[in-house]
């Protein structure tokens, strides 16, 4: 078992970039953050940097960091179609770059990658676990991918302490795209249907943000560390008919439900992930998709009266239990 005390964040200033600082300072971990934006938090220790001109290996020697939290990189799988290569560059190339960086020093701290669930595309059976054979289905999930099978070689050949998480499909206050947020902007607009892009029996297993961020810095302090994969995932299947129903609940509103009739390319039909691997490290994700949706209501209403001027609470005052 191993105990954080000093980390980098590269990524920082996303969405699950800032989640994970907050957490991290919250166990009273010193967080360093590389972000092409502002400061995640106040008064964190940040550096306003694009990762490739970055020597992360010196970074981290320089702060004495004992854990890289790699959220950096592309998330846009329907764009990656139009520009593979740069998605490549941002995810499997960078990733390199980072390991190359930090195979540099005498002691390297340890590598987290957060990957995705896209790596695994088509899929034979559910749940999905992490033994089960990848078949991405968009250049996004084939950068992933090989960044991941990078992460294991370098722990395989130089010795480097590194993992690779999967994330599933990541929600909650402060995401400002992919399905969970869109919808709820929808509930709240004024309107009498809720437009859903995708056919009502498609499923996901979606994951509160909270949940992600602790499980994260679990897995880093528990895991092996050579260069094996976890999933990040509730372990509960939802369609997008169920999540439709669910989001109005917790907007306390009433819409008809229009659904779309195809998927968009690269997007599986139906996904849910095993949990086995993280649980018998004693690691859960257990906040219900009820709660979770409430919470990032509230949040959202909250955004909506700053929109209109009145005094909304910021978004990182929104308490996540």
């Amino acid at each position: 078992m191993r105990t954080i005390r000093s980390a980098l964040v590269l990524g920082g200033g996303g969405f699950v970039g800032r989640w994970l600082v907050r957490a991290l300072r919250a166990r009273g971990v010193r967080v360093a953050v590389v972000t092409r934006t502002g400061p995640p938090e106040p008064a964190v220790d940040w550096l306003a940097s694009d990762l490739s001109s970055l020597d992360v290996g010196l970074l981290a020697a320089e702060r004495a960091v004992d854990t890289v939290f790699d959220v950096a990189g592309s998330a846009d799988a329907p764009g990656s179609f139009g520009a593979p290569l740069e998605d490549l560059d941002a995810n499997a190339a960078q990733t390199i770059r980072t390991l190359e960086s930090l195979r540099g020093l005498s002691a390297p701290p340890l590598y987290v990658y957060g990957s995705s669930a896209a790596v695994y595309g088509r899929v034979a059976r559910l749940p999905i676990a992490e033994e089960d054979p990848p078949s991405p289905l968009s250049p996004y999930a084939v950068s992933k991918l090989a960044a991941e099978q990078y992460v294991s070689i370098y722990h395989q050949v130089h010795g480097q302490p590194c993992l690779s998480l999967r994330l599933f499909s990541v929600y909650g206050p402060g995401q400002r795209k992919q399905a969970i947020f869109e919808l709820t902007r929808q509930a709240l607009a004024p309107g009498h249907v809720l437009r859903v892009n995708a056919p009502a029996d498609v499923t996901r297993d979606f994951v509160f943000i909270d949940d992600v961020t602790r499980a994260m810095i679990d897995l880093a302090e528990r895991a092996p560390a050579h260069g094996e994969t976890y999933n990040v995932a509730s372990g509960r299947e939802t369609s997008m008919h169920d999540l439709a129903r669910a989001i109005l609940d917790a907007c306390e509103t009433h819409k008809t439900v229009a659904f779309g009739d195809s998927l968009r390319p690269g997007d599986p039909h139906r996904y849910v992930g095993a949990t086995d691997r993280t649980a018998a490290l004693g690691v859960r994700l257990d906040t219900s998709l009820d709660s979770g949706l409430a919470i990032t209501a509230e949040w959202a209403r909250g955004q909506q009266r700053r929109r209109a001027g009145s005094s909304g609470r910021p978004i990182w005052a929104i308490e996540s239990r």
